[in-house]
């Protein structure tokens, strides 16, 4: 079997809700700010991925370039199906991916980011102990499995490798 990774970030702090509605929210200067500080955290230890699929939201989109603006260009897919989903939603996404993607990064919203997390992370253990208190804008958690194929992955089937929390 080899190892699978799958990244999961909460879009960074974002401005109120206006006239232009939920899809078109930017991130806050500070939401900026501490996805450039994420940014150090993720190159200082090294994680990179194969394929990114953002959520459609501004904010998302937005986050993500932050994220990818010191790694060499991956695969980027936009997708509707990551925006306001349960996370057996996400999870049916992410069973879809192609196998030769071998770690890969969802930008998306809470809840169904954090249930996900929840869902497939092994219970038990410190961070998931944090995740379970709360996953707030910025957050960013790896879940490594031993699975030959996306679509393998089930509940439980993983265990958190790294979870950063914004301005750590």
């Amino acid at each position: 079997m080899q190892e699978k990774t799958l990244y999961l970030l909460r879009h960074g702090e974002a401005n109120p809700l206006n006239d232009k509605g939920d899809l078109e929210r930017s991130l806050t200067i500070n939401g900026e700010k501490s996805l450039s500080l994420l940014l150090n955290n993720l190159c200082n230890q090294n994680i990179i991925w194969d394929l990114a699929i953002c959520s459609v939201a501004l904010r998302a989109r937005q986050s993500l370039a932050i994220l990818q603006s010191s790694c060499s260009k991956k695969e980027v897919i936009f997708s509707n199906e990551l925006y306001n989903v349960s996370a057996n939603d996400a999870l049916t996404l992410v069973k879809n991916i192609n196998d030769k993607n071998e770690d890969v990064l969802l930008v998306g919203h809470n809840p169904s980011l954090r249930n996900l997390a929840l869902m497939l992370a092994l219970d038990g253990g410190e961070k998931y102990k944090s995740l379970a208190k709360d996953f707030p804008p910025g957050s960013f958690i790896s879940l490594k499995t031993q699975i030959k194929s996306w679509s393998n992955l089930q509940p439980r089937m993983a265990y958190i490798d790294e979870f950063f929390l914004p301005n750590n």
